[in-house]
């Protein structure tokens, strides 16, 4: 794949067929605006060091000492010329305690790799490892909360608008099970709604009529490229999505200019989701 494919030409994303299950997940990943943002950061402490100290293969004990020093990443986060008392004093009801992390440490438990961070500019051909994420149910932590729930309070947003996960809260000091009985009513209403809503617009679901889920994900790529780039919405939706809008118009009579819109916003919620987070998902994929 070109560093920066032509979002317009399909054939450009075609090497994603020929990409590891790991690369591919890389592919959401280094479209990620915050990963962007912190490989700049740590690649500015990494060219620091290598003046100081060089090359980081040769000298890596030394590396890491003097990374501490300069790389040293604090959660909760430090103020600018905060002392490591008032920091402890400050953040004491926190509900994690203090920790501090390596930069290479922290970047890589952020965004769940193993063993280095590759740059965002160029596609990888190295072979990546993702940490496995576990099995749902389950309950976040404090800092991985923020990965399902983007509500600006839960009365007004239950439901995540990003992802396909429903954040909860409950009431400690109420009876559980009364609760769970209403949560259960809840999800299953959520459930249904989306399923009624996803049927009213694509059609019934008929198994064997699968698209592999390599040509999906080229579709996402495409679709946030666009975004990325400034295109109208509009004429993405034409571009992408207009020769199978002009099949599924003569089929069934459906209105091309919506079957094209909503493609293109159900495509594009899809790829935030990779882009955010399910690039953790991809290496367990099966072709």
């Amino acid at each position: 794949m070109m560093n920066k494919p032509s979002w317009k030409v399909e054939s450009d994303y075609d090497c994603v067929d020929k990409l590891s299950l790991p690369q591919l997940a890389f592919e959401f990943l280094r479209r990620n605006p915050d990963y962007i943002k912190d490989y700049q950061r740590f690649a500015e402490v990494e060219a620091e060091l290598t003046v100081e100290l060089g090359p980081k293969a040769s000298n890596y004990q030394e590396w890491k000492d003097a990374g501490r020093k300069i790389g040293t990443i604090w959660d909760p986060p430090r103020m600018p010329g905060e002392s490591l008392q008032s920091h402890f004093h400050r953040t004491i009801d926190h509900p994690c305690d203090p920790k501090a992390f390596w930069y290479e440490d922290w970047f890589q438990n952020k965004w769940g790799l193993e063993g280095g961070f590759p740059s965002p500019a160029t596609p990888t051909t190295c072979e990546l490892k993702f940490k496995t994420q576990g099995a749902f149910p389950f309950l976040p932590t404090y800092q991985e909360a923020g990965l399902f729930f983007h509500g600006d309070s839960i009365d007004h947003e239950p439901f995540s608008q990003v992802t396909d996960v429903a954040v909860l809260a409950f009431n400690l000091n109420s009876p559980m099970d009364i609760q769970l009985a209403e949560a259960k009513q809840i999800l299953q209403a959520e459930i249904k709604r989306r399923s009624d809503e996803h049927e009213k617009v694509f059609g019934a679901v008929k198994s064997k009529q699968t698209v592999h889920f390599r040509d999906k994900f080229k579709t996402y790529l495409r679709v946030w490229d666009a975004e990325v780039s400034g295109e109208e919405k509009k004429n993405v939706a034409e571009i992408i999505f207009g020769e199978e809008a002009k099949l599924k118009s003569k089929k069934d009579c459906t209105d091309p200019n919506n079957f094209m819109l909503v493609k293109r916003n159900h495509s594009h919620k899809s790829a935030a989701q990779f882009v955010s987070h399910k690039y953790r998902l991809i290496p367990n994929y099966k072709d």
